[in-house]
């Protein structure tokens, strides 16, 4: 069974949008569309079970 579609405020780095989500009641793995990878500039490592952003925000609180 599908629920939704519930609307989150999605806040990755320095961007913020708004994305609508749908829940499944089965033991499915986490899907997101093609738009919001793209949106937020996802760059996805399967192999390494990995997801980064390719956004760049400068902070005090990151070791350089």
């Amino acid at each position: 069974m599908v629920e939704g579609p519930y609307v989150f405020n999605i806040n990755l780095l320095d961007m913020s949008f708004k994305r609508v989500f749908y829940l499944l009641d089965s033991p499915t793995p986490f899907i997101a569309g093609f738009d919001f990878i793209v949106r937020a500039g996802l760059v996805i490592d399967p192999v390494n079970r990995l997801v980064w952003s390719k956004g760049v925000v400068l902070s005090d609180t990151v070791d350089r």
